[in-house]
């Protein structure tokens, strides 16, 4: 379960990193290129997430993350986590 969460977390990261690259990129081939990269891997994350939250029903202490991806033009794509409030948080 933890290499699962591992790589749920680096997926998520990718994507954010890949759409990053997107907003920076002059080059309109590599601006979409990233683009199309960073919504697959946050498609992949959520696919994941499913098998995480799936596996982890019984595990009281995981924790789920919900992953979007917004896109508006070639340059303007937004990877976001969002992490629910657990209980006992502050």
């Amino acid at each position: 379960m933890k290499d699962l969460r591992r790589r749920l977390e680096k997926l998520r990261s990718d994507a954010r990193e890949f759409a990053l690259m997107s907003q920076r990129a002059t080059d309109v081939e590599k601006r979409e290129l990233f683009k199309r990269l960073a919504e697959e891997l946050a498609i992949e994350a959520l696919e994941l997430e499913q098998i995480v939250k799936q596996k982890g029903q019984s595990d009281p202490s995981a924790r789920s993350w919900n992953c979007a991806v917004r896109s508006g033009s070639a340059a303007d794509t937004l990877v976001f986590l969002i992490r629910p409030r657990a209980h006992n948080d502050a």
